[in-house]
């Protein structure tokens, strides 16, 4: 939910929370893997599984820091109420564009 209203507010809000959604989906593959494996026994005798495992754990941990990494950016760079002069009119004539569909 917090997904769908983050859309319209903010780009990066919107890949911040892209990727916590992906990285919660990979967490949860792996805590649904490591519940198939009951003793270590599995773990030696399979390998592949056992190496399919680790690198979704890999995988996890790296998007995890990725993800408080990026966020932690954000919540560095320095909030601007105004829009750089080069947006300036790619900005009013969205705003034009929106105001004609809205009247249709």
């Amino acid at each position: 939910m917090l997904l769908v209203l983050a859309l319209p507010r903010s780009h990066t809000t919107s890949i911040e929370k892209q990727h916590q959604l992906v990285s919660l989906i990979v967490i949860r593959r792996v805590f649904e893997d490591l519940g198939g494996f009951t003793d270590l026994e599995p773990w030696v005798g399979q390998a592949e599984a056992a190496q399919a495992v680790l690198l979704d754990m890999g995988g996890a941990v790296a998007m995890f820091v990725t993800v408080t990494a990026f966020a932690g950016l954000r919540r560095l760079a320095p909030e601007s109420s105004t829009p750089p002069a080069e947006l300036a009119y790619s900005i009013t004539a969205k705003r034009g564009v929106a105001m004609m569909q809205q009247s249709d």
